[in-house]
């Protein structure tokens, strides 16, 4: 899988609260849920992606998935799969994809 560029990762010092890096727990948590909710007919199914940022107070995660056409992407998890231990029906958990990190930041520049 191809990783970030360094200017990518230089493009993530422009995110501003309440979007936030996330810490390694955080992104352990976050790939163990994801896995959980996420099955076949599913956009983010087998899809090999990084989780970046966190939206602060929501369920809302950054990711970049740098095989799809579009490999900026924003993912709102359900965690039904912490309660019940089910996958959640496509198309939960509601994912979103950007042309590029200007095109994410614009939609989410107040937030």
């Amino acid at each position: 899988m191809d990783m970030l560029s360094r200017e990518d990762w230089q493009q993530l010092s422009r995110l501003t609260p309440p979007w936030r890096n996330v810490t390694p727990d955080e992104a352990a948590i976050f790939y163990d849920e994801l896995h959980g909710e996420v099955r076949a007919g599913h956009l983010l199914h087998n899809v090999a992606l990084r989780v970046l940022a966190r939206r602060e107070m929501r369920d809302d995660y950054l990711i970049f998935a740098p095989d799809q056409p579009e490999p900026w992407g924003r993912v709102h998890l359900t965690w039904s799969w912490a309660r019940s231990q089910r996958p959640e029906p496509p198309p939960w958990p509601s994912t979103f994809f950007y042309e590029s990190f200007e095109a994410f930041l614009k939609e989410h520049e107040n937030g």
